[in-house]
């Protein structure tokens, strides 16, 4: 059945989208080569520069190198599967704050795009999910965007202020998924946005690919009920030399069975090429193990963690290991002394709200347990003057009505229960001469400033808990 009606919600598609500041100006976009076939594609004008599909005007293309086309549609509907080895860019157009939204031409479509073979570039797009038909079915069905070359072909894919909508958090969940990468050579998604949809599968997921990276974008109002993470899964790409990189996101309100944000999972321990989690903000963000990004790796020739900004993320799993930012699991020993210093090394410059809030594990011969246990990225940002003691501990000079309760305790440490914490180990086993900013209060310190300050919450990790909490991630992905 053809969705006739689409022409006519655009207005409503229109409310979906908000207005968008990401609207690339027309002279960032790209620019027309003299060797470049260009075309026009609009289903409701004509002219002698126009087609009337996406399709149509590649085809008219067949023998140049590269085809541009723009959209003229404020609503553009059309299935598209491209398995021709071309390089294609498509454009919208942008009207005051609103740019096209692309929908499928058919309820029935399993994707929008299916990108097959060749090198396509998107830009200034919007890509929803939406419902039509008495009863109401969902279009399309699974992906809004997969590219998957199988065995034959490895098709690259760029997007550029494109933004991706779900149905709302308040609908039922549905096995969808914006985008889907399988077998490919480079994705590249940039200052885009993915927001309102509640799914049983993850809003991006990637494998077998040469690299991928996802920047300067936004994740809002996330919810997976079925899924491993959240926002992002990523697992082993193309052979043993492969890049990730997820730079200068803002993650927020997102949520996954067990990952709240990210998962990184790549059990190749010769991994050659880079991982890049750099410059992200993660903020009230949930999941059972982590509300933050999860890592498990072997190797990479470059890993980078630096930079990040952690706010108000939890775990909700009652039992097992959890961590309200992250959780990261190292394959292997190699080449680490020091486990805290290695990791903490990692994470340089990333803040968060909450204390010991990453976890750690470093696994031995035959995938025992070597070393672990829980750091503060670094010294916590300010609280919040909305939040409770419970939400954000009291700390020295915490202006907090709350906190001025002579019977609030202020948050110490106590190396019995958090050995690995920043305040017990290296410069600050002996805090003599350090500030409070220096080195954290811990529980028999002797300094003037830390009189009379008391202990709050630790965590008690077993063996046991351990070992069940990390089969669990393996295991879901099979």
């Amino acid at each position: 059945m053809q969705i006739i009606l689409l022409l006519v919600v655009s207005v409503a598609l229109g409310k979906v989208f908000a207005p968008l500041a990401n609207i690339a100006p027309l002279s960032k976009l790209f620019e027309l080569t003299n060797d470049a076939c260009s075309w026009k594609v609009s289903r409701s004008q004509e002219g002698e520069d126009i087609k009337n599909s996406v399709s149509d005007a590649i085809l008219a293309c067949m023998g140049e190198e590269e085809t541009q086309i723009t959209l003229l549609d404020t609503t553009y509907s059309e299935t598209f599967e491209n398995s021709r080895d071309k390089s294609f860019t498509i454009k919208g157009t942008t009207t005051g704050d609103m740019q096209t939204i692309w929908t499928p031409s058919s309820s029935n479509a399993q994707r929008t795009i299916y990108l097959i073979r060749g090198h396509m570039t998107l830009q200034n797009i919007d890509f929803p999910f939406i419902l039509s038909g008495e009863p109401q079915t969902i279009a399309p069905k699974t992906k809004l965007i997969n590219v998957d070359g199988g065995s034959s072909s490895k098709p690259s894919l760029t997007l550029i202020h494109c933004n991706f909508n779900g149905l709302g958090l308040d609908t039922e969940s549905y096995s969808i998924e914006m985008i889907s990468i399988g077998k490919s050579s480079t994705t590249i998604i940039d200052n885009c946005t993915f927001s309102d949809i509640f799914s049983k599968s993850v809003v991006i997921s990637a494998s077998s690919y040469d690299s991928i990276s996802i920047k300067n974008s936004r994740f809002t109002d996330i919810k997976s009920d079925g899924s491993l993470s959240g926002a992002i899964l990523i697992q082993a790409g193309n052979d043993d030399n492969y890049d990730i990189e997820i730079t200068g996101n803002t993650f927020t309100n997102c949520s996954g069975n067990q990952l709240g944000t990210v998962g990184v999972i790549i059990f190749s321990d010769e991994d050659e090429g880079f991982l890049k989690f750099n410059g992200n903000t993660i903020q009230q963000c949930s999941g059972g193990y982590t509300g933050g990004f999860y890592v498990q790796y072997g190797s990479f020739g470059t890993i980078e963690l630096n930079s990040n900004t952690f706010i108000g993320n939890d775990f909700t799993d009652e039992d097992g290991v959890k961590a309200a930012d992250g959780f990261i699991i190292k394959r292997n020993n190699v080449g680490i002394t020091d486990a805290v210093s290695y990791f903490k090394g990692l994470f340089a410059g990333s803040t968060s709200d909450k204390i010991n809030s990453v976890y750690y594990q470093i696994n031995g011969s035959g995938g025992a347990i070597d070393s672990s246990g829980y750091f503060t990225p670094d010294l916590p940002l300010p609280c919040l003057p909305t939040q409770t003691a419970a939400e954000c501990a009291c700390i020295d000079g915490d202006t907090r009505d709350v906190c001025k309760d002579p019977d609030v305790p202020i948050s110490i440490i106590d190396c019995t229960k958090t050995p690995d914490n920043d305040a017990c180990i290296g410069e600050c086993k002996d805090n003599t001469k350090k500030t409070e900013a220096e080195c954290a209060c811990i529980v028999g310190d002797k300094r003037e400033i830390c009189k009379g300050k008391s202990a709050v919450g630790s965590l008690r990790v077993t063996l046991s808990l351990i070992v069940a909490a990390i089969v669990l991630p393996a295991i879901a992905l099979y």
